[in-house]
């Protein structure tokens, strides 16, 4: 009885990710030499700029580092 926690699978282990570890390790390095926009690595990769800020933020995949 009470409430069943299962682990949750982070990252590219989860069924519904849509881009590797090396994808988010990229989305990063673009950001972090200003190589491109928000917008631009959006478009590159098929995401949504907002997407994109969560990444380069840590917000979602802080995993990674």
């Amino acid at each position: 009885r009470g409430s069943r926690q299962t682990k949750t699978q982070v990252g590219a282990n989860n069924g519904a990710a849509k881009l590797t570890d090396e994808q988010v390790r990229k989305i990063r390095a673009l950001w972090d030499r200003r190589a491109m926009s928000q917008r631009q690595i959006a478009e590159r990769f098929g995401l949504k700029q907002s997407t994109v800020s969560c990444i380069v933020t840590r917000k979602t995949w802080k995993h990674l580092r």
